[in-house]
């Protein structure tokens, strides 16, 4: 996983977090704690705020996700990235940005792929259509009439079956998507197909009109959509994930193993990476391997994590890493 799309999954899922009650209920768009966030999220995308809570806010959630992702990022390490990889739409539409990554082709942005053509990602954007506006992928080489109907989500897990989205913007009960009393931010689930592309034929998929993935274009998983197919698996070469080799920054990690294993080591993090985990390998002298995820800010949020990974000591550790 990218340094990159890791923050972008911290920072998507502390927002949801920011959406529930210390009792773990709902907040809705339209209490004065939801109109303060989403007037947030206008003003630092688009920089404008006092937008009625009827007015669409899921686009500006993605935008300000990655934004905010970007900055914090370059705060840590400003040699790594000096650009927002997504265009921020000046409209607040999804439409605006979507548009732009298709036409994109610079390393290091986002670019639209086709549903069938990708493994999603964490940090990946997954685009549908909205109150039936019928676009498809071919839609974003043209210039539409007005700012069609969309939406976007954020890819911050990815399981062998299916992947976990979070967005702004949408109805606590998926069935009943006109009911404005309950929009908040929310998490759902895509399913996935053998091949791990995105299942747009499948019963909740079909309903949300998928139509498009924009991912990072430096690390684009192409696959071949004509593989052969033998007793119901498509024949699709496993892709090996290995961790980058680079200096951690600070901040706290959960140490999932540690040993003299290094390809070991290599093969847990990589697993852990394909559920939406930032997992790297810290190598300690010249033999031995720490399998260690994070950065998180806080040994709260570490914890956290240890805790959606089901490990607890002495299985898994937290640990600190200065500057």
């Amino acid at each position: 996983m990218c340094e990159l799309c890791a923050t972008i999954q911290r920072v998507a899922n502390a927002e949801l977090r920011a959406w529930r009650t210390s009792e773990g209920g709902l907040i809705l768009e339209s209490s004065r704690q939801g109109q303060e966030r989403i007037n947030t999220y206008w003003s630092y995308t688009v920089g404008t705020a006092g937008h009625p809570y009827e007015e669409p806010w899921s686009a500006v959630f993605v935008c300000y996700c990655v934004r905010r992702a970007v900055e914090h990022l370059a705060a840590r390490r400003p040699s790594v990235i000096r650009e927002v990889p997504l265009t921020m739409p000046p409209s607040g539409r999804h439409w605006e940005y979507a548009q732009s990554a298709y036409n994109e082709r610079r390393p290091g942005f986002y670019r639209a792929i086709r549903t069938n053509e990708h493994v999603p990602q964490v940090g990946d954007i997954v685009l549908r259509t909205r109150a039936n506006s019928g676009i498809t992928y071919d839609s974003l080489r043209g210039q539409a009439s007005g700012a069609p109907s969309t939406h976007g989500d954020i890819v911050v897990a990815v399981a062998p079956d299916k992947i976990t989205v979070i967005g702004g913007n949408k109805s606590r009960d998926w069935r009943n998507p006109n009911d404005r009393n309950g929009v908040t931010c929310g998490s759902s689930d895509y399913v996935l197909l053998p091949n791990r592309t995105i299942d747009t034929g499948s019963l909740l998929n079909q309903a949300n009109g998928v139509f498009a993935v924009l991912t990072m274009h430096q690390r684009v998983p192409h696959i071949n959509v004509h593989a052969a197919v033998a007793g119901g698996q498509a024949a699709v070469a496993h892709q090996r994930v290995r961790p980058p080799p680079l200096a951690l920054a600070p901040g706290f990690y959960v140490q999932t193993e540690s040993g003299t294993n290094g390809d070991g080591a290599n093969r847990s993090a990589g697993a852990l990476m394909r559920q939406g985990f930032p997992a790297h390998v810290q190598r300690v002298g010249t033999r031995h391997h720490r399998v260690l995820v994070g950065p998180y800010e806080t040994r709260e949020e570490a914890e956290s994590a240890r805790g959606e990974m089901h490990l607890s000591e002495p299985e898994a550790r937290i640990r600190m890493i200065e500057q």
